[in-house]
């Protein structure tokens, strides 16, 4: 039986700038420039980048629903990644994250970050 991460639906996950930053190698963009993230979803990538000096507008139809169903979703999302890839842990590199455990709490940390964004922000969004 081929061990793989099946999943039936899109899932509600992001990403941080340090996650993206080592995909991208953000740190030689020129602060001048613009940056639009589509589908972001709860990635707190466009919080962290406009804090260091970046202009980033980040961009999701998710941003129509509270936050609280945002994070609802997430949370549902985030557990069903976590349940899914322990059986599929041999088909990454695990170099960003140290283990499945180490993925979580990042996630966790960047979903909990964009979600106090997007309350802050109110209907602004």
């Amino acid at each position: 039986m081929v061990k793989k991460l099946e999943l039936k639906e899109i899932v509600l996950i992001g990403r941080s700038f340090e996650e993206y930053n080592s995909f991208f190698e953000l740190a030689e963009i020129d602060n001048d420039n613009r940056i639009l993230d589509v589908a972001s979803g709860v990635s707190s990538f466009a919080a962290e980048a406009n804090l260091k000096g970046c202009n980033v507008t980040a961009m999701d139809i998710i941003y129509g629903f509270s936050p609280y169903e945002i994070g609802k979703k997430c949370a549902q999302d985030l557990k069903i990644i976590i349940e899914k890839l322990d059986n599929a842990t041999d088909h990454y590199q695990w170099n960003f994250f140290k283990d499945i455990a180490d993925y979580e709490r990042n996630a966790e940390g960047h979903i909990k970050n964009s979600l106090q964004i997007l309350k802050k922000m109110g209907t602004d969004r």
